[in-house]
């Protein structure tokens, strides 16, 4: 310790620095007695402390537990009694989920393996924040969290969710990892669990360090591939190789008759690939595709690369793009957000479209209502289609419209007037943005009479729609 002292005050005499005792401390492992605790301590100078603050992380030599991440917790619900929600609308509370909510925990959950149990608290406060009445009177969450974290292409909000991403922000972590070969975190951890991290090690107690960096290779796999340079670090069946995937998940390669595949390096001969070898083993269809793939001998060892490396994007956005490869688009999640509708309204077309919005219809198929008719006498079902297209006090507000000079096409279903809201997000923004404002103020006037107020005129439905309409991004009155 002495020794370590000495490079330590010849350091700080050849660079002219100097160590501040004041925020310097001192942390020992339980192994130590307490007679060297004192020795090591009177010979430094510093504090010693079982636990310490460092960039917002606790740091400690013990296993962190909940209790340790309580201040996330705290943090998240100080920010929430600020707030309130008396005078906060939905897309309000929307937009401050996913702009102050789920950033609370990101840093602090990408270095450290924070429990599940807090992000999963820390997501549930953030859905209570977005559905529940203000003082706690629980309410109905008519989307589910899952669907809202998808993207807005994919039917979702865009929220993130921290249970989620921290194995693609965690994936940049692994990737420089590989690409430091020469650091001595790279031939510590190499030599300790061996070249191939991602996967499954033997070893019973492994360090905090070595499971962030395995998380992230987890994610990292889905993007990358292997570089051959004809030796024997690659899997046939389990690393990808041939484009973008290994073989265990193509659906279409079988193996028959074959009791062991040979390894790769047997598969090139003279720094070529071996067709004869490849026959016995691969179908027609797949030899070509292999043959394809450049073999470089002049790499000293076969390494690991990006797929679709000039894609400009980065490694956390491939991972998490790669995840919600598998989720359908929606027929709305471009063109919804291209009419850059007033949030309040954009976010009610996007319950519009989900089916998520209290109609009589939604409230009879939860037993909450005894019938599903239109509270304005119009005889029908009240379902989105209705909402959307048939309500006679909408029709008549589009007839006073019509006279005062805006004309759009006459919807006949909620599908017909999805295709044309599309085809006007191209054309004529400022029509769409027209008539998805339209719809909005009708649902507001229906929703005075279901709470036992007078319903809105038809010139101020249509006045008012004017209004949101006109004050948006593209001009109203130049667009039409």
């Amino acid at each position: 310790m002495r020794k370590f002292k000495k490079i330590i005050s010849d350091f700080c005499i050849r660079t002219g620095q100097r160590i501040n005792n004041q925020k310097s401390v001192i942390i020992l492992c339980n192994s130590v007695v307490n007679r060297k605790r004192k020795a090591i301590t009177k010979l430094w100078g510093f504090k010693l402390v079982k636990e310490v603050f460092y960039l917002g992380i606790k740091l400690a030599l013990r296993r962190l537990l909940d209790s340790d991440f309580n201040y996330i917790l705290e943090k998240v619900n100080s920010r929430l009694n600020v707030w309130g929600k008396n005078l906060i609308s939905l897309a309000g509370r929307i937009v401050l989920t996913k702009s102050v909510l789920a950033a609370i925990p990101i840093f602090v959950a990408t270095h450290t393996l924070i429990p599940k149990r807090i992000l999963h608290k820390i997501e549930k406060a953030a859905r209570n924040f977005i559905w529940d009445k203000p003082g706690g009177l629980h309410e109905l969450h008519y989307i589910s969290w899952e669907k809202m974290c998808r993207p807005w292409k994919e039917g979702g909000l865009s929220i993130k969710s921290v249970s989620d991403i921290t194995g693609p922000l965690r994936a940049k972590f692994a990737w420089n990892f590989l690409k430091e070969e020469d650091s001595l975190l790279y031939k510590s951890l190499k030599a300790r669990y061996g070249p191939k991290f991602w996967m499954k090690s033997n070893t019973a107690y492994k360090s905090v360090t070595w499971k962030i960096l395995a998380d992230g290779a987890q994610s990292l796999i889905s993007i990358t591939r292997w570089k051959i340079a004809a030796e024997d670090n690659i899997n046939i069946l389990d690393d990808a190789w041939i484009l973008d995937r290994s073989l265990q998940q193509w659906p279409t390669f079988v193996s028959t008759g074959i009791s062991e595949i040979p390894k790769l390096k047997e598969f090139i001969s003279g720094g070529c690939w071996n067709i004869d070898m490849l026959n016995t083993h691969f179908g027609l269809e797949l030899v070509k595709t292999i043959t394809q793939i450049e073999i470089d001998s002049s790499l000293p060892k076969d390494s690991i690369e990006l797929n679709n490396k000039f894609s400009g994007k980065s490694i956390m956005a491939r991972t998490t793009a790669y995840k919600s490869n598998d989720i359908c688009s929606v027929d709305y999640g471009i063109w919804l957000k291209k009419l850059k509708l007033n949030p309040i309204i954009e976010c009610f077309w996007w319950r519009l479209l989900n089916e998520a919005i209290p109609t009589n219809e939604f409230l009879m198929n939860r037993r909450l209502l005894g019938h599903n008719l239109c509270h304005r006498g119009c005889e029908e079902h009240e379902d989105t289609n209705h909402i959307m297209v048939h309500c006679h006090k909408l029709q008549q507000v589009i007839s006073i419209l019509n006279i005062w000079g805006f004309t759009w096409p006459l919807f006949t279903s909620a599908k017909d007037c999805k295709y044309h809201l599309e085809k006007l997000s191209v054309h004529n923004k400022s029509l769409a943005n027209l008539y998805c404002s339209l719809v909005y103020f009708s649902w507001k006037s229906r929703n005075s009479i279901k709470h036992g107020k007078n319903e809105w005129s038809l010139n101020f439905i249509a006045g008012n729609a004017i209004s949101y309409a006109s004050i948006a991004s593209s001009n109203l009155f130049l667009d039409h």
